[in-house]
């Protein structure tokens, strides 16, 4: 084995850039991050339909660089649930199937009053492809009362003012 000892790496071309984990190939270098896309929404979504999925924002389109690598897929938004008991879900969705599905949330009621929660998952996806790959985020509610995912300074629904809230949906590429 050759042990490579430097104070210095200097680029041969100015303004090219040196990349040393991409140019390497081989065992030893699997886990490093290749590339991250991130989205964010200021946009709210209102559930007005109960038993069925509902997309919420934002959704990320990645394109990765070999068919070995993974995704890691993470989301992070507030939602409020409104007056009754809620059971809800979440799910992640590539292409228009779904690749993962969390546990039942729960929210008892609160006699006509919001209630809030961070609604924060992730997923590592292997999409098997360098083409270009989308993952939707989505919700199910199977109660008839009002659910909203908040994510800006709408009041309208509340007394008072929540401040901005961005939701953001993350993907990381992985190399394997």
């Amino acid at each position: 084995m050759s042990i490579l000892k430097v104070d210095t790496i200097n680029e041969k071309t100015s303004g090219n850039g040196v990349e040393i984990a991409h140019a390497l190939k081989g065992s030893g270098i699997s886990g490093h991050v290749i590339q991250v896309v991130s989205t964010t929404s200021l946009n709210g979504t209102t559930m007005t339909a109960i038993n069925t999925w509902t997309n919420i924002d934002p959704t990320v389109t990645i394109t990765p660089t070999s068919t070995s690598s993974k995704i890691l897929v993470s989301h992070s938004a507030s939602v409020m649930m409104y007056n009754d008991p809620q059971n809800h879900t979440y799910r992640i969705t590539r292409g228009g199937s779904q690749i993962w599905r969390g546990g039942r949330v729960y929210m008892a009621g609160n006699g006509g009053h919001w209630q809030g929660h961070w609604a924060n998952f992730m997923y590592l996806d292997s999409p098997s492809t360098t083409s270009s790959v989308t993952y939707q985020m989505q919700m199910f509610q199977d109660r008839s009362t009002a659910a909203q995912i908040r994510h800006n300074n709408d009041t309208s629904a509340f007394t008072g003012s929540y401040g901005n809230c961005e939701a953001v949906t993350v993907a990381m590429e992985i190399a394997q």
